[in-house]
């Protein structure tokens, strides 16, 4: 501690006797601190406010109101109850001393008093005070780092949830194909090639995927970058349809695109939204049975007074959703995990990030839905071009 500079320190002295306050103010300066002085408790209160000093010497008898009673005030505010009050006083009995530290006092020095003694005594305490403060600079810094940590890992479980749901669509495809060759003989070399391509394709969105995740760091709401690019929905969704009817035939559903010739090309991030889409039509096929139907239709409503025209929706006659489940649907940390049809099982997650992604381009995202007849989600993204997008 001897090493620590606690040099250019603000010490307020507190004495009625001028003569004492002369004494230690100059046995202070020598230290290399500096000093202000008050003669009495109110005046005392009052500088320290101002001032706020590193450190208070405090006399004990003093008219109006004694040191024991200025240290009180000192510790009931929150702007001086930290700072730490050394008494100095004359009286020298033990109930007084103890008296001095009840009321906070961090020492006591009897008069009269031996010069090198209070210097070791200020420098002591003010060496204390600056240990705490570190201390708690340290814990503050610690409690930044948590913080930190803790986003990095809600960060971290945000690209695992992505990954782990987005990347089971393409690998669905590869095997639901890989399923129906393996299983029936006699394609044709066209059907075969068909098959092969939707492998290809499935294993390209793999690909990007994994691009995705090594060049975007950023994977969680609010700090979610668009890549727009001026495509065709349409077409978006045709390979969304494509990537999906493997599994459709496996499970005997009717899994068709309703299309509407009169979407134009818009400004959308087509990665992010095949995504967003493709997570919809897995949860309906994951929660629809055999001989069930999927629709994925998409309109175009030019009288829309809300600026959001485009409109995708996905239509099952699966299980549907609890009544009770569909407020926290989308509530990442409150989702809900379930069993498919076939006993298919998934992370329970996925709409969250739907609803990141669609919010991301202007849209929202709503569902209906009633147990044992099915579920609708309805998504509503404005149309933007090139020309429109400044």
């Amino acid at each position: 501690m001897a090493n620590r500079d606690v040099s250019k320190s603000t010490i307020l002295i507190v004495d009625d006797v001028r003569h004492n306050v002369q004494v230690l103010s100059q046995l202070v300066r020598n230290e290399g601190h500096r000093v202000i002085a008050a003669f009495d408790g109110n005046d005392a209160l009052a500088l320290a406010r101002k001032r706020k000093p590193d450190l208070v010497l405090m006399d004990v008898l003093m008219p109006e109101m004694d040191g024991y009673s200025v240290c009180e005030q000192f510790k009931k505010d929150p702007i001086l109850r930290e700072i730490p009050i050394i008494f100095l006083s004359a009286l020298s009995d033990v109930e007084s001393k103890v008296r001095g530290f009840e009321v906070g006092g961090v020492d006591y020095i009897t008069k009269p008093f031996h010069q090198e003694e209070v210097v070791a005594r200020i420098n002591l305490h003010l060496t204390l005070k600056n240990l705490e403060q570190e201390r708690e600079r340290y814990i503050a810094e610690l409690k930044i780092r948590e913080r930190n940590l803790e986003i990095a890992n809600r960060e971290k479980d945000e690209v695992i949830r992505i990954v782990s749901h987005d990347i089971r669509n393409p690998l669905t495809g590869i095997i639901g194909v890989a399923n129906i060759l393996r299983s029936e003989d006699g394609y044709s070399k066209e059907e075969v090639d068909g098959m092969l391509e939707i492998i290809e394709q499935s294993g390209y969105k793999l690909l990007d995927l994994v691009k995705d995740i090594l060049e975007v760091e950023s994977t969680k709401a609010g700090s979610l970058q668009l890549n727009l690019r001026e495509v065709s929905l349409q077409e978006l969704l045709d390979q969304v349809i494509e990537l999906h009817q493997p599994t459709a035939l496996t499970k005997s559903i009717n899994l068709r695109f309703m299309k509407d010739d009169r979407v134009p090309a818009m400004l959308i991030d087509p990665q992010k939204i095949n995504q967003a889409i493709s997570n919809l039509v897995a949860n309906s096929l994951k929660f629809t049975g055999a001989g069930g139907s999927i629709k994925l239709i998409l309109k175009f409503d030019e009288e829309s007074n809300d600026e959001l025209p485009v409109i995708v929706e996905v239509k099952d006659t699966g299980i549907g959703i609890p009544e009770d489940r569909l407020p926290t649907l989308f509530d990442s940390i409150k989702r809900h995990r379930g069993t498919g049809t076939k006993g298919e099982k998934g992370t329970g997650i996925g709409l969250d990030i739907v609803k990141q992604f669609i919010e991301l381009h202007g849209g929202n995202i709503s569902v209906t839905s009633t147990e044992g007849k099915g579920t609708s989600f309805k998504l509503e993204l404005p149309y933007k071009t090139e020309k429109t997008h400044v």
